[in-house]
C-alpha cells in the first residue's frame, strides 16, 4: 500500500523545479496516479494538493499513462 511521503519527503516534493523525473515517479507512481484519477476520480487540483507537484507535470503525466492504457488495449 503506498503511503505519501514522510516530512523530508515533502520537503524534497516542495522544491520540485529541481525534481528530476526519478523524484516524480517516487512521489507519484502510475500505480498511485491511476488509483486517484480513475478510481478516485480526483481531479487535477486535488491530486495536485494531495502530492505537491503542479497541475501540469500531472497533467503530462496522465496523457502518458493514457497512452500506455490505450497501448495495452489494442
Amino acid at each position: 500500500s503506498y503511503k505519501f511521503p514522510t516530512a523530508e519527503g515533502m520537503e524534497k516534493i516542495l522544491t520540485k523545479s529541481r525534481m528530476s523525473v526519478t523524484d516524480i515517479d517516487d512521489v507519484l507512481d502510475d500505480g498511485l496516479l491511476f488509483k486517484l484519477y480513475y478510481i478516485n476520480q480526483m481531479t487535477l487540483t486535488e491530486i495536485s494538493h494531495e502530492t505537491g507537484l503542479n497541475t501540469g507535470t500531472i497533467s503530462g503525466r496522465v496523457d502518458k499513462l493514457n497512452t500506455r492504457i490505450n497501448n495495452c488495449l489494442h
